[in-house]
């Protein structure tokens, strides 16, 4: 997780070896809510300022697998839920607050 936030690089790499999918089935696996926080950590960081890892999430039902979690009841989910919540409030804005005027605006805008 934390070798990807905010280095494109790595993202890639990520990207092209599974590591959305493998992410979201330990997410999905419910195994504990230690492994699912972590596993939801390395996705934010994947999908964070990444528009092509953002759409892998998409078309491979990411939004789905966390609607998930909110169906699991429990008090160590909860804290999982809000991260959640947070993930999802953050890639809305990234996506409102992309900047259509600059060149770095334009690329991304490309990639949504």
């Amino acid at each position: 997780g934390s070798a990807a936030q905010s280095n494109p690089k790595v993202q890639i790499r990520f990207l092209e070896s599974g590591l959305v999918t493998s992410l979201l089935r330990l997410i999905s696996g419910h195994n504990s809510p230690a492994v699912a926080g972590k596993a939801l950590y390395g996705l934010s960081a994947v999908l964070r300022n990444f528009p092509e890892a953002q759409n892998t999430f998409l078309r491979q039902g990411g939004l789905d697998v966390l609607k998930a979690v909110f169906k699991v009841q429990g008090k160590p989910m909860d804290n999982i839920k809000i991260k959640i919540l947070t993930l999802i409030q953050d890639l809305l804005e990234e996506r409102r607050n992309l900047d259509l005027a600059s060149q770095t605006g334009r690329s991304r805008r490309e990639q949504y």
